[in-house]
């Protein structure tokens, strides 16, 4: 059989190669190289059928071994059964290194031994190895074979599906419990032998039903994670399973081990019962190469009966009557073999279809006769790539046709396919394009996959930036009070704190636990923040959940989990039993997780609580009693109406709107405004606006007067839209009637607006202006600012223009007449000279007030002092001039950029445009300058360079050209350095730009100068050879056969090398032979002069045993008359000591010259014993007035005046004799720092000496400023550290506030809050004692509720005389200085030293009083004064609303005759009480009384004393029930009692006992006996005489009937 056969699998060999395993020494830690193999594996899908993705294979490659190498030599390999086994043994957690566990020798493969596939299989089966490291003949790593590479590579599609998962798998199958450690599954894997274990439960049966599986891979991982290895199996494993079925053909095993990145995949029934395991070993020992020859022979054969059977064919019909044309062999086995299930069509060189396969003829619903000798894209392509394809066939013999193309198809429906092409073009004999064959596979479903993957991954980033966007803002929000205040450190601190404490305050409790036992196996450590237990009292009780559960909830629960696996979901709120003992209200939201199979696995879920909002469903019921109570009851007229044609009808009104227009209820029910008499422009009005409602669906506002007969009145309208779809447009109102506040708004006007100014202006100096009168006011901190005396009032205008500066008299005249002219607002900078001729920097903003005309009448603001800022500003801006002018001026281009894919340049110096003649202006406006100017033959080089910035913080540099202006090579040598943020990310790049390109010209310039040195000595001692015309040797000389090391016979007669001869250029990349000098001499008929190349020759054994010739090569041409080359001469000597000499020589010249040349603001002088100047150089040449050039060669008398040299003669002796020497220099005002050092030899002589010199004076005078600036800065740190404190107090105490206020809010009674407020008010006032006193209206004195400190008896209650505050209506402040001034009720013994007293007022009443006392020395501050006064509102604010929603709150739910509770909360209580017993169990008992003849005592003694006979009856039945029994009024005389937790016979006794009592009751009215009062009661229980509410009333009511009926005064039961 011909090797071609296999050809297919001989070109995968490469692809299954891995040439960069992972690779560590024998010294490597164990614990690093865990690490190595554990880094996270690419993925990519599923690789097509004829390309194979080598990325894929070099990650699992790296994942599954390391190879241990020791100089370059192959010792040793660690696998992942090698990392398992030290698991196993426990071992992995000593500090061993991978040496002591690496397997030795490794079994490897030479190259050249690896012929095929086949070969590598059957050495991985022969050896039972995964891993085969691929060596050289020189036993050099070239790279590593897997079982997963070659699985990859195989893709016999045929013969996989010849074959069954059953007859490979393996039925050895070791199993595991979920229950197990890690660690014990790792001593199985390691006792076996094995690479995988699956893990098991058992089912109905005894049958084992597959869970998960854990493979070598996974321990490797769990290792190198750090995990305990006592964790439970399930906790880490592969999950779910998807099993194959024993029927199954191995084409799908291997597809689904592609899909799901695998090695290993169980074999099960339909049953889950577990059959076997299928690894790719199974799948590669398949492949049996004898198998798969003899298939391939058998396609041969029948391949050479088709070609005789067309050859025949074609000798008995004309060419041109033939379609389809025989393919080549190797062609056709191809077709046969690859295109099977694929779409195939064959086409002519005209683009005509001859060959057109069923696969095709399915997809696109055309017959291979309706489009055969059709032109292709004609029928299936879109005019756009119609002229795609065409212009491919037009080049077809020029360009050749595409390897592989995507085409959409368009069938014969009309539907778009997307097609991914594979093509192949064929010749005929004569060499001409005979077909093109399309080998195509429908990737429409992947493509739409693809494009749905990427919109839920933008979708997921887009919510996950929303989500950062949103923590952002509120830790924005969080930090913005004291952010000013912090430096960076103390800020950072903070932020993390609250990152914390957000994380441990978050909401969800999230949770996880076992579907059927409920057992928790996971719960989320805020669990202790929120309900107050650890989460280990979860995890460790398997009851704990449950037994926490408020008793009536658990029955709800129950059912509700008892239907999760049916609904896959949970949603219950239940309340939950708190640490501290209290219940709390939960939402508790959970969803069943299923496997693959659709088998429950476990609950995860979340809590949160909703105390509060089920304190706000009730809160919110209560208020919609009360805003029904308040629409019927308010004063504000409010309804509902609907707008038709032009006139608006009242569809609902309530009783204040119907008195505005005298009607009734049904009086004013459908009723047109017009009719009822509304006047026509008010009607018009409220058209007006209803209608703009309707249209913008926005409430809308307007005032307007209404006449009645009595009066006018101000009204105050608003209408708001009613949400619906009706016929006509309608629309709600609430009217207010404003005609008292509109009397009053005028007066109030004033006052109010003086108090905004203040307010504004607090704490800072304000001015006023009188535009009319040109009066000027202003604060004391003004008359501070000017520095003028109070005493002497404040300046006129001109006086105070006077005191402004010179140069900011009209700007400040301009900005002030734009204010009074255009009314804009005022704000202005400018400077100002007090009257000691100090200069002061002011900052002004002002408003503007106009009268009624729009003429400014007043100017009015503040103003702050901001010298110190300026100054600042000023010294800032004088210390980045120096530092721009000093960059500047240095030679080089001084840059700044940032880093990423957008590099943007934020800085570049004005050097740039003298180098490159563009200006700093075009370099920053245009990012991609630079980049654009570099050298082509550079462009690679940098742009890798930036790519792969080093991961140090060291200056690096590179040499490149850059194109100037004009189009001239510019050498740049550019030196830089990395900025990274605090995460080391690289952020910037900073560095310089120096011209070198005179240094390379003067490179140049040296190897030139060798170039003539090499031709004189060409014929000593350099090699000669002479070439023929065609490149062969003709001659050599001696030394020519000694560089070489070939003899002159085995010179003669060659071209060129063999191929073991390895030449390299200058930077070490190949030198191909046509690139040789001889050659180019050939072609380019021109000599070619001095070619360096490095030569390796073959005689060394070994890599390391070469040795590297350079050799410096010429060429010359011998021309004849017509320009032909008759002879090359060719010369070429022994450059390499000359070569390591010249690199060390440059590499040190161009250091030293470097660091010189550049010495930062100082100069280096380097000197012979002489005194003579070797070395003159560095920046600071310029500042002495000296040159480089007038300096060095010349002695040191030579250049320095005589008092010079004198002064620093013998700082130069000092270096010469040995001895260093620092000394400070003064010169010219300038201070430098000099020093002299000695250069010794390496026999310790001194051979030279150097002096370094360097221009402090910036230093000093910075010094002396960092000084100042310390000072200066101490003392606003001082001043910004009080304002903080100050700060954080007032923030401290608004947080206590709003914490008393939601606990307020929270309360329901007015006793309830007097707690809380007692401990609030201690940690407001620490210091302090004192009470809070409500009024009592009825003893004429105010009566203490809480209190805080210790007081005295007669401090607690006092009347209203004893407090001046109480008496003068306004707050009183006392101190200890003045002692006459304190209130009566302050208890002198001790007497305070200050003590406040705050009256507080409630709709003009009075309300109560806030008293606080203090014996701190200090006495009551500021601060404590208006936080006094701030409590009292907030404590007086939230108690009158206490007060008030505690009357709404009876009015809404009491009868107000009888107190006692209506027939609504009778239904409320009644359903809520039912739904208790349900939960609970527990009976619930109903009694229904009806007194009896009560019509008789209206009729006989007056309806007045009938309600005497109600209020005496009820309040008898609120003395005999219990507290949580429940007495209402039914109505008119029947009342209805509601008995929790009471049985039937209960309920009846305790009717009996109640019919009893009202038996004995004596009544009387204005003086006369009412007589004997008796009542009937019916009697029901649930559940005996019902199941509902409604049963169990209607059961009493019909029992209570028949006790009339039976002759009252009696109790029946239903």
């Amino acid at each position: 059989m011909p090797a071609s056969s296999l050809s297919r699998f001989d070109s995968c060999l490469d692809a299954a190669i891995n040439p960069n395993p992972l690779k560590v020494s024998p010294q490597t830690p164990l614990c690093e190289v865990i690490a190595l193999m554990s880094q996270v594996r690419q993925s990519c899908s599923l690789p097509t059928p004829r390309r194979i993705s080598t990325d894929n294979l070099i990650q699992d490659g790296r994942a599954s071994c390391v190879l241990v190498m020791e100089d370059s030599r192959l010792v040793g390999i660690v696998t992942q059964r090698d990392i398992v086994r030290c698991i196993a043994t426990g071992i992995v957690d000593d500090p061993v290194s991978v040496s002591s566990i690496m397997t030795t020798p490794p079994i490897t493969l030479k190259r050249s031994q690896f012929h095929n596939l086949f070969t590598a299989i059957n050495f991985l089966r022969q050896h039972r190895i995964r891993h085969l490291p691929i060596v050289s003949d020189r036993q050099q790593v070239e790279g590593l074979v897997t079982l997963e590479s070659l699985r990859s590579c195989l893709r016999p599609l045929d013969l996989l599906q010849l074959r069954r998962v059953e007859e490979v798998m393996s039925p050895e199958v070791i199993y595991a419990s979920p229950n197990v450690t890690v660690k014990q599954v790792a001593q199985q894997l390691a006792e076996y032998k094995i690479s995988c274990i699956v893990i098991v439960e058992k089912i109905a049966n005894n049958q084992l039903q597959p869970l998960g599986m854990i493979t070598e891979g996974d321990m490797v991982q769990f290792q190198a994670l750090g995990l305990d290895d006592h964790i439970r199996v399930d906790q880490i494993m592969d999950q779910p399973l998807k099993l194959l079925h024993p029927d199954d053909n191995l084409w799908e095993a291997h597809q689904q081990m592609q899909q799901q990145q695998v090695h290993h995949l169980v074999v099960g029934t339909e049953t889950g019962v577990i059959s076997g395991i299928v690894t790719q070993t199974s799948i590669l020992h398949a492949l049996d190469p004898m198998e798969m020859y003899t298939v391939i022979q058998m396609l041969q054969q029948q391949v050479r009966q088709l070609q005789s059977q067309r050859v025949e064919h074609l000798t008995r019909q004309p060419r041109q009557q033939v379609t389809v044309n025989l393919m080549p062999e190797q062609d056709l086995n191809a077709a046969i073999v690859e295109t099977i299930s694929s779409l195939v069509v064959v086409l002519d060189r005209q683009g005509r279809i001859v060959r057109f396969n069923q696969a095709c003829e399915v997809l696109t619903g055309y017959s291979f006769a309706e489009v055969r000798d059709q032109v292709f894209w004609e029928i299936f392509l879109s005019p756009q790539q119609q002229q795609q394809v065409k212009t491919c066939f037009q080049n077809l013999e020029t360009s050749g046709f595409p390897s592989q193309q995507e085409l959409f198809w368009q069938t014969k429906g009309l539907q778009a396919r997307i097609i991914s092409h594979y093509n192949r073009t064929l010749f005929d004999a004569a060499g001409q394009v005979e077909y093109v064959i399309l080998t195509g596979e429908d990737i429409t479903h992947c493509r739409q996959t693809e494009n749905a993957l990427k919109t839920a991954e933008e979708n997921y980033r887009h919510l996950t930036e929303e989500l950062e966007h949103q923590v952002h803002q509120r830790t924005e929000k969080l930090t913005q009070e004291i952010a000013e205040y912090r430096c960076q450190e103390i800020e950072l601190k903070w932020e993390k704190e609250r990152l914390k404490f957000l994380l441990c305050l978050s909401p969800a409790i999230i949770y996880s636990c076992h579907y059927k036992s409920y057992k928790t196996t996971f719960i989320s450590e805020n669990i202790q923040t929120i309900l107050g237990y650890q989460s280990e009292d979860f995890l460790s009780n398997h009851n704990f959940w449950w037994n926490h559960i408020h008793p009536d909830d658990k029955i709800l629960i129950a059912v509700e989990r008892d239907q999760i696996l049916e609904k896959g979901y949970s949603c219950s709120e239940y309340r939950f039993r708190h640490q501290d003992g209290d219940y709390r209200w939960m939402r508790d939201e959970a969803k069943l997780i299923r496997d693959e199979a659709g088998n429950p696995i476990e609950l995860i879920g979340y809590w949160i609580e909703i105390s509060e909002r089920k304190q706000i469903e009730t809160t919110l019921t209560e208020r919609e009693a009360i805003l029904s109570n308040l629409c019927e009851n308010t004063t504000l007229m409010m309804g509902v109406i609907e707008l038709v044609d032009d006139d608006i009808y009242h569809l609902w009104d309530n009783p204040a709107t119907r008195k505005l227009f005298s009607c009734n209820e049904q009086q004013m029910k459908n009723q047109s405004c017009r009719r009822l008499g509304m006047a026509e422009n008010l009607i018009q009005l409220w058209l007006k606006h209803c209608y703009k409602v309707h249209k913008t669906q926005h409430p809308a506002h307007c005032e307007y007067t209404h006449k009645t007969p009595i009066r006018e009145h101000w009204f105050s309208a608003t209408f708001c839209p009613v949400p619906g779809n009706f016929t006509h447009p309608r629309c709600c109102y609430v009217v207010e009637d404003i005609t008292e506040r509109k009397h009053t708004e005028e007066a109030l006007r004033h006052t109010t607006q003086s108090l905004l100014e203040s307010q504004q202006i607090a704490h800072i100096a304000n001015w006023n202006f009188d535009v009319i009168s040109g009066q000027i006011t202003w604060s004391e901190e003004m008359f501070h600012i000017f520095g003028l005396e109070i005493s002497l009032g404040e300046p006129s205008f001109e006086e105070l223009l006077e005191m402004i500066h010179p140069e900011d008299q009209d700007h400040h005249q301009q900005v002030l007449d734009r204010s009074l002219t255009m009314g804009e607002y005022f704000d202005i900078e400018y400077r100002l000279i007090r009257p000691n001729g100090e200069l002061r920097y002011l900052n002004t903003q002002g408003e503007v007030r106009k009268d009624e005309q729009g003429q400014v009448i007043r100017l009015f603001g503040v103003a702050i002092d901001v010298t110190e800022q300026k100054l600042a500003e000023e010294a800032l801006c004088a210390s980045e001039a120096r530092y721009r002018a000093l960059v500047e001026q240095m030679p080089a281009a001084v840059y700044t950029i940032t880093v990423g894919e957008a590099s943007m340049p934020l800085y570049i110096s004005p050097r740039i445009e003298q180098m490159l003649g563009y200006t700093a202006d075009e370099w920053m406006s245009n990012p991609q300058l630079w980049s654009q100017r570099l050298h082509p033959e550079d462009r690679e080089q940098m742009s890798n360079r930036l790519s792969n910035l080093p991961t140090h913080d060291h200056p690096f540099g590179d040499e490149y050209r850059l194109l100037t202006r004009n189009q001239d090579v510019l050498w740049i040598q550019d030196s830089a350095v990395v900025i990274r943020d605090e995460d080391g990310t690289p952020i910037l790049l900073q560095g310089g730009m120096l011209d070198i390109t005179e240094r390379k010209q003067a490179e140049v310039a040296l190897r030139q100068s060798e170039e003539r040195f090499s031709t004189l000595i060409r014929n000593l001692s350099v090699g000669v050879m002479l070439h023929g015309s065609q490149g062969e040797i003709l001659l050599c000389n001696p030394k020519a056969s000694q560089l070489l090391g070939l003899s002159e016979g085995e010179l003669l007669g060659k071209t060129s090398l063999s191929s073991e001869w390895e030449i390299i250029r200058e930077d070490g990349s190949p030198f191909p032979y046509q690139d040789h000098p001889v050659p180019q001499a050939i072609i380019t008929r021109q000599a070619v002069k001095d070619v360096l190349m490095g030569i390796y020759r073959p005689s060394a054994k070994t890599v390391e045993e070469r040795e590297l010739l350079w050799i410096l090569v010429s060429a010359e041409p011998q021309l004849i008359e017509d320009r032909k080359v008759q002879h090359v001469i060719c010369t070429f000597s022994d450059i390499t000591i000359l070569k390591q000499v010249q690199e060390n020589l440059r590499t040190s010249e161009q250091l030293y010259r470097t660091i010189a040349h550049n010495f930062p603001n100082g100069t280096i002088f380097l000197f012979d014993r002489d005194l003579r100047y070797l070395v003159a150089d560095g920046q600071g040449l310029a500042h002495l007035q000296l040159r480089r050039e007038a300096l060095e060669g010349h002695r040191l008398s030579e250049v320095l005046s005589a008092e010079i040299y004198t002064s620093t003669e013998p700082l130069y002796q000092t270096a010469l004799a040995g001895k260093e020497r620092v000394e400070e220099v003064q010169y010219q005002d300038q201070t430098y720092l000099v020093r002299a050092v000695p250069i010794r030899n390496e026999e310790d002589e001194v051979i030279l000496g150097m002096i370094v010199s360097q221009n402090i004076t910036e230093q000093k005078q910075a010094e002396l400023a960092l000084q100042r600036a310390n000072l200066h800065l101490a003392e606003v740190n001082q001043q910004l550290e009080q304002s903080v404190k100050e700060l954080e107090q007032r923030h401290r105490e608004s947080a206590i506030i709003n914490e008393m206020i939601e606990f307020l809010q929270a309360c329901h009674t007015l006793e309830e809050a007097y707690g809380p407020i007692s401990e609030f008010l201690k940690l407001l006032f620490p210091s302090c004692a004192g009470t809070v006193l409500l009024s009592n209206q009825n003893a004429n004195q105010v009566e203490s509720i809480a209190t805080f400190g210790e007081l005295a008896t007669g401090e607690l209650n006092l009347a209203f005389d004893e407090c001046w505050a109480l008496r003068r209506g306004q707050i009183h402040l006392a101190q200890g200085s003045q002692p006459g001034l304190f209130c009566h009720h302050v208890d002198c013994h001790p007497l305070p030293t200050a003590s406040i007293c705050i009256p507080t007022l409630v709709q003009g009443q009075a309300f109560g009083l806030f008293y606080v006392r203090t014996q701190a020395v200090e006495g009551l501050s500021k601060g404590q004064q208006q936080l006094a006064q701030t409590v009292a509102e907030q404590i007086s604010l939230g108690l009158s609303n206490l007060q008030l929603r505690e009357e709404l709150r009876n009015q809404s739910i009491r009868d107000a005759l009888t107190g006692l509770f209506n027939r609504r909360y009778l239904k409320e209580c009644l359903v809520r009480e039912f739904q208790r017993s349900q939960r609970s169990g527990q009976p619930l008992g109903v009694i229904m009384v009806d007194i009896d003849h009560f019509k008789q005592f209206n009729d006989n003694f007056g309806h007045e004393a009938g309600d005497v006979v109600l209020q005496k009856v009820a309040q008898f039945l609120q003395r005999q029930v219990r507290l949580s029994d429940i007495a209402c009024r039914y109505g008119g005389e029947e009342m209805t009692i509601i008995l929790p937790e009471i049985s039937l016979e209960s309920v009846t006794a305790k009717a009996e006992e109640l019919c009893q009592g009202i038996r004995q009751l004596q009544l009387s009215y204005q003086g006369k006996d009412l007589g004997q009062i008796t009542a009937s009661f019916g009697v029901a229980c649930f559940p005996q005489q019902g199941c509902t509410p409604e049963e169990v009333i209607k059961k009493a009511d019909e029992a209570l009937y028949q006790a009339k009926d039976r002759g009252r005064n009696q109790v029946v039961c239903a």
